[in-house]
């Protein structure tokens, strides 16, 4: 579930990103998957179930637009450089803080910060040219 909320997070601000709307991605990134843990677990308690999502998630990601935007998401983030490719999924699926990256990779802080800052410039930049072309 939880690759489900980065890439649904990821394809709710590229279009920001892609735009160049955004000034701290970080922040948006954040209050987006956020947001929709929120909405999951409101849904779980209104439905009285602990552990099930609503299908309409499911749904929505089984349309062919929207599993076409989520590989092109997964294949834009496989194909970042190694060691952005790695504190982007220790942060962003596996959901670490940014000094337990540090700690457990053997860098800096700030280190961890760059590498990310690149990783999501260089993951909205590749969605740019996707999002213009669907115009």
């Amino acid at each position: 579930m939880a690759e489900d909320i980065v890439a649904e997070t990821f394809l709710r601000v590229a279009p920001y990103a892609a735009a160049g709307q955004l000034r701290n991605t970080k922040a948006l990134l954040l209050q987006v998957a956020r947001n929709l843990v929120l909405d999951l677990k409101k849904r779980d308690r209104v439905s009285g179930l602990s552990q099930t999502v609503d299908d309409s998630f499911f749904t929505r990601m089984g349309t062919p637009a929207a599993q076409d935007e989520t590989l092109t998401l997964k294949k834009i983030v496989m194909d970042l450089p190694p060691e952005l490719r790695e504190v982007f999924v220790l942060k962003n699926i596996e959901g670490m803080a940014y000094q337990e990256i540090a700690d457990t990779l053997g860098i800096p802080y700030t280190t961890v910060n760059h590498r990310l800052r690149l990783a999501y410039e260089l993951t909205a930049a590749a969605m740019r040219p996707r999002q213009m072309g669907d115009d």
